[in-house]
Protein backbone atom coordinates (compact mmCIF):
# COMPACT_ATOMS: atom_id res chain seq x y z
CA UNK A 1 0.00 0.00 0.00
CA UNK A 2 3.02 2.59 0.54
CA UNK A 3 4.44 1.92 -2.27
CA UNK A 4 1.24 3.05 -4.28
CA UNK A 5 1.09 6.11 -2.51
CA UNK A 6 4.54 6.60 -3.28
CA UNK A 7 4.13 5.77 -6.97
CA UNK A 8 0.82 7.72 -7.07
CA UNK A 9 2.96 10.67 -5.66
CA UNK A 10 5.80 10.89 -8.07
CA UNK A 11 2.80 11.04 -10.71
CA UNK A 12 1.56 13.84 -9.26
CA UNK A 13 4.72 15.39 -8.42
CA UNK A 14 6.77 15.16 -11.13
CA UNK A 15 4.39 17.07 -13.84
CA UNK A 16 4.16 19.64 -12.09
CA UNK A 17 8.16 19.94 -11.03
CA UNK A 18 8.30 20.02 -15.18
CA UNK A 19 5.68 22.57 -15.46
CA UNK A 20 7.57 24.78 -13.17
CA UNK A 21 10.56 24.28 -14.71
CA UNK A 22 9.00 24.74 -17.95
CA UNK A 23 8.10 28.23 -16.27
CA UNK A 24 11.46 29.34 -15.28
CA UNK A 25 13.49 28.27 -18.75
CA UNK A 26 10.53 30.48 -20.68
CA UNK A 27 11.02 33.24 -18.28
CA UNK A 28 14.98 32.69 -18.55
CA UNK A 29 14.70 33.07 -22.29
CA UNK A 30 12.25 35.99 -22.62
CA UNK A 31 14.77 37.40 -20.19
CA UNK A 32 17.77 37.11 -22.79
CA UNK A 33 15.34 38.12 -25.41
CA UNK A 34 14.03 41.46 -23.84
CA UNK A 35 17.75 42.74 -24.09
CA UNK A 36 18.75 41.36 -27.40
CA UNK A 37 18.33 44.81 -29.53
CA UNK A 38 16.03 45.59 -32.29
CA UNK A 39 15.42 46.85 -34.88
CA UNK A 40 12.75 48.32 -37.11
CA UNK A 41 15.06 47.86 -40.60
CA UNK A 42 16.06 44.19 -40.28
CA UNK A 43 19.98 44.95 -41.87
CA UNK A 44 18.83 47.40 -44.48
CA UNK A 45 19.42 50.63 -42.74
CA UNK A 46 23.38 49.83 -41.80
CA UNK A 47 24.03 47.95 -45.21
CA UNK A 48 22.50 51.19 -46.94
CA UNK A 49 25.48 53.65 -45.25
CA UNK A 50 27.65 51.22 -45.24
CA UNK A 51 27.73 48.01 -48.01
CA UNK A 52 25.91 49.94 -50.29
CA UNK A 53 27.95 52.06 -53.48
CA UNK A 54 24.12 53.63 -54.32
CA UNK A 55 23.84 54.76 -50.75
CA UNK A 56 21.31 57.86 -51.63
CA UNK A 57 19.15 55.33 -53.22
CA UNK A 58 19.25 52.75 -50.93
CA UNK A 59 18.17 55.24 -48.13
CA UNK A 60 15.36 56.63 -50.15
CA UNK A 61 13.65 52.16 -50.43
CA UNK A 62 14.74 52.30 -46.39
CA UNK A 63 12.62 55.57 -45.39
CA UNK A 64 9.73 54.27 -47.92
CA UNK A 65 9.25 51.51 -45.42
CA UNK A 66 11.00 52.54 -42.25
CA UNK A 67 8.70 53.87 -38.73
CA UNK A 68 7.13 57.30 -39.75
CA UNK A 69 8.75 59.24 -37.18
CA UNK A 70 12.32 58.17 -38.76
CA UNK A 71 10.74 58.86 -42.59
CA UNK A 72 11.92 62.77 -42.42
CA UNK A 73 15.67 62.05 -41.00
CA UNK A 74 16.30 59.26 -43.72
CA UNK A 75 15.09 60.96 -46.44
CA UNK A 76 17.29 64.29 -45.52
CA UNK A 77 20.07 61.99 -44.84
CA UNK A 78 19.49 60.67 -48.60
CA UNK A 79 19.72 64.03 -49.81
CA UNK A 80 22.88 64.61 -48.55
CA UNK A 81 24.74 61.36 -49.91
CA UNK A 82 23.07 62.70 -53.39
CA UNK A 83 24.64 65.60 -53.29
CA UNK A 84 27.92 65.53 -55.54
CA UNK A 85 30.99 66.17 -54.72
CA UNK A 86 32.77 67.88 -57.05
CA UNK A 87 36.48 66.61 -55.66
CA UNK A 88 35.40 62.68 -56.08
CA UNK A 89 34.40 63.62 -59.88
CA UNK A 90 35.90 60.96 -62.68
CA UNK A 91 38.46 63.25 -64.31
CA UNK A 92 38.16 63.67 -67.96
CA UNK A 93 40.65 61.92 -70.32
CA UNK A 94 40.59 58.16 -71.29
CA UNK A 95 39.31 55.99 -69.24
CA UNK A 96 41.62 53.81 -66.71
CA UNK A 97 39.44 51.34 -64.49
CA UNK A 98 41.52 51.48 -61.79
CA UNK A 99 40.81 54.93 -61.51
CA UNK A 100 37.35 54.59 -61.81
CA UNK A 101 37.46 52.12 -59.13
CA UNK A 102 38.99 53.90 -56.62
CA UNK A 103 36.60 56.63 -57.05
CA UNK A 104 33.19 54.53 -56.85
CA UNK A 105 34.70 53.25 -54.01
CA UNK A 106 35.62 56.38 -51.96
CA UNK A 107 32.30 58.04 -53.23
CA UNK A 108 30.46 55.55 -51.75
CA UNK A 109 32.31 56.12 -48.92
CA UNK A 110 31.93 59.66 -48.66
CA UNK A 111 28.22 59.56 -49.61
CA UNK A 112 27.84 57.67 -46.40
CA UNK A 113 30.00 59.27 -44.00
CA UNK A 114 27.69 62.56 -45.06
CA UNK A 115 24.62 60.55 -44.59
CA UNK A 116 24.83 59.92 -41.21
CA UNK A 117 26.93 62.91 -39.87
CA UNK A 118 25.13 65.80 -40.75
CA UNK A 119 27.86 68.63 -40.69
CA UNK A 120 29.93 70.87 -42.81
CA UNK A 121 32.83 69.49 -41.20
CA UNK A 122 31.77 66.22 -41.69
CA UNK A 123 31.36 66.64 -45.02
CA UNK A 124 34.79 68.95 -45.36
CA UNK A 125 36.72 65.92 -43.91
CA UNK A 126 34.81 63.60 -46.11
CA UNK A 127 37.01 63.53 -49.42
CA UNK A 128 40.51 63.26 -47.70
CA UNK A 129 39.06 60.48 -44.90
CA UNK A 130 37.36 58.39 -48.21
CA UNK A 131 41.06 58.27 -49.73
CA UNK A 132 42.54 57.32 -45.91
CA UNK A 133 40.19 54.54 -45.45
CA UNK A 134 40.93 52.63 -48.33
CA UNK A 135 43.55 50.43 -49.00
CA UNK A 136 46.67 51.96 -50.97
CA UNK A 137 47.92 48.35 -52.46
CA UNK A 138 46.37 45.10 -52.45
CA UNK A 139 46.71 43.34 -49.18
CA UNK A 140 49.98 41.24 -49.32
CA UNK A 141 48.12 38.11 -47.47
CA UNK A 142 45.66 36.39 -49.86
CA UNK A 143 43.04 34.20 -47.50
CA UNK A 144 40.17 32.11 -48.89
CA UNK A 145 37.69 33.87 -46.05
CA UNK A 146 38.65 37.22 -47.14
CA UNK A 147 39.55 38.12 -43.13
CA UNK A 148 42.55 40.04 -44.26
CA UNK A 149 40.34 42.32 -46.11
CA UNK A 150 38.27 42.68 -43.70
CA UNK A 151 40.98 43.65 -40.77
CA UNK A 152 42.99 45.86 -43.01
CA UNK A 153 39.86 48.06 -43.54
CA UNK A 154 39.37 48.04 -40.18
CA UNK A 155 43.22 48.89 -39.33
CA UNK A 156 43.03 51.48 -41.69
CA UNK A 157 39.33 53.20 -39.83
CA UNK A 158 41.46 52.63 -35.87
CA UNK A 159 44.46 54.46 -37.49
CA UNK A 160 42.45 57.38 -38.88
CA UNK A 161 40.74 58.17 -35.38
CA UNK A 162 44.05 57.97 -33.78
CA UNK A 163 45.70 60.33 -36.48
CA UNK A 164 42.41 62.54 -36.10
CA UNK A 165 41.20 62.47 -32.31
CA UNK A 166 38.92 65.49 -32.97
CA UNK A 167 37.28 63.96 -36.26
CA UNK A 168 33.89 65.07 -37.34
CA UNK A 169 33.26 61.41 -38.71
CA UNK A 170 33.87 59.95 -35.28
CA UNK A 171 30.30 59.37 -34.89
CA UNK A 172 30.44 57.61 -38.89
CA UNK A 173 33.61 55.42 -38.26
CA UNK A 174 32.67 53.84 -34.74
CA UNK A 175 29.50 52.40 -36.64
CA UNK A 176 31.61 51.30 -39.83
CA UNK A 177 34.24 49.78 -37.57
CA UNK A 178 31.43 47.77 -36.11
CA UNK A 179 30.83 46.50 -39.36
CA UNK A 180 34.49 45.99 -40.21
CA UNK A 181 34.74 43.75 -37.40
CA UNK A 182 31.22 41.88 -37.49
CA UNK A 183 32.40 40.85 -40.88
CA UNK A 184 35.75 39.49 -40.13
CA UNK A 185 33.93 38.05 -37.45
CA UNK A 186 31.65 36.07 -39.22
CA UNK A 187 34.57 35.18 -41.90
CA UNK A 188 36.92 34.06 -38.69
CA UNK A 189 33.79 31.89 -37.71
CA UNK A 190 33.69 30.26 -41.59
CA UNK A 191 37.60 29.40 -41.00
CA UNK A 192 37.01 28.15 -37.70
CA UNK A 193 39.85 30.99 -36.30
CA UNK A 194 38.86 30.82 -32.65
CA UNK A 195 40.93 33.28 -31.51
CA UNK A 196 40.93 35.73 -34.42
CA UNK A 197 37.06 35.50 -33.60
CA UNK A 198 38.08 36.34 -29.65
CA UNK A 199 39.74 39.17 -30.97
CA UNK A 200 37.45 40.84 -33.74
CA UNK A 201 34.59 40.07 -30.82
CA UNK A 202 36.32 42.55 -28.44
CA UNK A 203 36.65 45.00 -31.21
CA UNK A 204 33.45 44.92 -32.36
CA UNK A 205 31.94 45.72 -28.21
CA UNK A 206 33.85 48.36 -27.60
CA UNK A 207 33.13 50.43 -30.79
CA UNK A 208 29.48 49.20 -30.67
CA UNK A 209 29.84 51.07 -27.17
CA UNK A 210 31.12 54.01 -28.50
CA UNK A 211 28.11 54.18 -31.05
CA UNK A 212 25.16 53.11 -29.16
CA UNK A 213 26.77 56.19 -26.87
CA UNK A 214 25.52 58.39 -29.45
CA UNK A 215 23.00 61.35 -28.72
CA UNK A 216 22.02 61.40 -32.63
CA UNK A 217 19.31 59.31 -33.37
CA UNK A 218 20.34 58.30 -36.57
CA UNK A 219 23.46 57.06 -35.62
CA UNK A 220 22.11 55.29 -32.71
CA UNK A 221 19.72 53.70 -35.06
CA UNK A 222 22.40 52.79 -37.71
CA UNK A 223 24.46 51.18 -34.51
CA UNK A 224 21.24 49.05 -33.29
CA UNK A 225 20.54 47.95 -36.68
CA UNK A 226 24.01 46.45 -37.10
CA UNK A 227 24.01 44.85 -33.56
CA UNK A 228 20.25 43.48 -33.98
CA UNK A 229 21.06 41.09 -36.65
CA UNK A 230 22.03 37.78 -36.88
CA UNK A 231 24.60 38.28 -39.20
CA UNK A 232 25.69 40.82 -41.82
CA UNK A 233 26.80 38.72 -44.82
CA UNK A 234 27.51 35.31 -43.54
CA UNK A 235 25.49 33.39 -41.64
CA UNK A 236 27.51 32.65 -37.84
CA UNK A 237 26.58 30.46 -34.78
CA UNK A 238 27.63 32.98 -32.69
CA UNK A 239 26.87 36.92 -32.04
CA UNK A 240 30.28 39.07 -31.09
CA UNK A 241 28.15 41.25 -28.93
CA UNK A 242 28.46 38.30 -26.44
CA UNK A 243 31.05 35.68 -27.85
CA UNK A 244 32.87 34.33 -24.76
CA UNK A 245 34.28 30.72 -25.17
CA UNK A 246 36.20 31.05 -22.60
CA UNK A 247 33.65 32.08 -19.97
CA UNK A 248 33.34 28.41 -18.85
CA UNK A 249 37.12 28.21 -17.97
CA UNK A 250 37.29 31.44 -15.93
CA UNK A 251 33.77 30.44 -13.73
CA UNK A 252 35.79 26.85 -12.62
Amino acid sequence: MDADRQTWRRMLVAPAVAALAAVSMNGVVAGVRAQEPESPYAGRLAKAVFLSDRVAEALTEVAAKAPPAAREALLAAAARAKQPEPALATPAGPPDPRVASSLGRRRALAQGMVALVATPEARAESVAASGALLPSAPSPVEDAQGIGIELGLAELAEGYLKAHRESALAPYLYPYLMVQYRLAFEAQASAKALEGQKTSAKKYRAFRLRALASTDPLVKAVAEDIDAQLYLQRPAPDHPRNFDPDACCRDK
